[in-house]
């Protein structure tokens, strides 16, 4: 299927809506005062919309003619795809967009409740999620990250009463992507306590490591070592492939769309590791155990996506493990703000830098595709 830029420019007026909703003018000048719950439901119905139609998404459009080449055979499997999204696709007459409604639907509900679970329906959450997350990307995966951070917080939260629900949605989470398996680690580290000392240890050691997933990727292509995404399909060659990419040469313009894009999504990272671990702005909160768990957990996706950026390979391996962080950091993020009785440079200065990449996003879209 062709790129439309009129069909993406609908993810626009959604993004335009999403954020006269969430009242980020508010937030930047006095965050506590966007503590208020209204258009909440709205907002949440728009995201659903917008993913299931996220025609702003590159992807969407190749997993659509996958579909379109679907209906011309009587049995059809797509290749990428784990073998619940193959049944669903056979179960739904490979109608795509019946399809997708399947996935995203829950996907954006288990959000939802999970930041009911959280106490966090307010318009903080609302502004973190329309800046940092509902168009960040849009893939089947967030189907899978989303049950996971569900059942995490309802397994990890001490009020809660479902622990045994919470620990089956984590298990089950493992079916839905490939590299869920992954994310699962991601989240066992996060229960090691990361304090100032461990911070700084890490830090010093970021090189080395980044050295030693260089070494990783090397062996991976020569076939030194063979490694599984835990695909359920015949796929089994998907981490050479990706491994082997050669990284796309970035001009000018690339570096200062990677600068517009990446900054402010390091700084939010910064921003709550410096006021939960620094600050101990947490210190009485009823949910303490829980944001400071979800904290570590996009501490260590986004860490170890940053070993990868430096690797000469594809950016595939880093996009794909910040996403995993990108989502409770944006819950954390949400928390912090309404933790704070008053704005500050950090409050400020992630409002406008995302505001200028989501801008910046946008009218790069437009370029390519009208």
């Amino acid at each position: 299927m062709s790129y439309s830029w009129g069909l993406a420019s609908i993810g626009l007026v959604v993004c335009i809506i999403m954020l006269f909703i969430s009242k980020p003018s508010i937030t930047y000048i006095s965050p506590q005062k966007n503590n208020v719950a209204k258009g909440v439901g709205l907002f949440f119905l728009l995201y659903i919309l917008n993913s299931i139609f996220s025609f702003w998404e590159w992807d969407t459009y190749h997993s659509w003619g996958d579909f379109v080449l679907a209906k011309q055979y009587e049995n059809f499997e797509i290749n990428n795809y784990e073998p619940f999204y193959n049944w669903l696709a056979s179960i739904t007459r490979f109608n795509y967009f019946l399809w997708r409604t399947l996935i995203w639907t829950p996907a954006c509900l288990f959000l939802y409740w999970a930041g009911k679970r959280l106490n966090i329906l307010n318009r903080n959450l609302l502004l973190a999620m329309v800046l940092f997350l509902v168009f960040l990307y849009s893939a089947r995966n967030l189907l899978g990250l989303a049950m996971l951070l569900l059942g995490l917080v309802m397994l990890i939260d001490d009020s809660s009463h479902s622990k045994v629900f919470g620990l089956l949605l984590v298990g089950a989470s493992y079916f839905f992507h490939r590299t869920m398996y992954i994310t699962i680690i991601f989240a066992a580290i996060a229960f090691f306590k990361l304090n100032k000392g461990r911070i700084t240890i890490l830090l010093l050691l970021f090189p080395l490591f980044s050295v030693a997933t260089t070494y990783l990727i090397n062996n991976i292509v020569s076939g030194k070592w063979v490694v599984s995404l835990g695909e359920l399909g015949n796929d089994g060659n998907k981490v050479v492939l990706y491994a082997g990419m050669e990284r796309a040469k970035s001009t000018i313009f690339g570096i200062i769309r990677q600068i517009i894009t990446y900054v402010p999504q390091y700084l939010a990272l910064v921003y709550v590791v410096k006021r939960i671990v620094f600050d101990n702005v947490l210190e009485g909160d009823k949910q303490q155990r829980i944001w400071t768990f979800l904290m570590r957990f996009s501490f260590v996706c986004i860490y170890v996506a940053s070993t990868f950026y430096f690797a000469e390979t594809s950016m595939w391996v880093y996009e794909r493990f910040k996403y995993m962080g990108m989502i409770p950091l944006t819950f954390v993020l949400a928390k912090v703000w309404s933790l704070e009785p008053k704005t500050n440079v950090w409050v400020k200065a992630l409002i406008l830098l995302q505001l200028l990449s989501l801008s910046y996003r946008w009218l790069d879209q437009y370029l390519h595709w009208s």
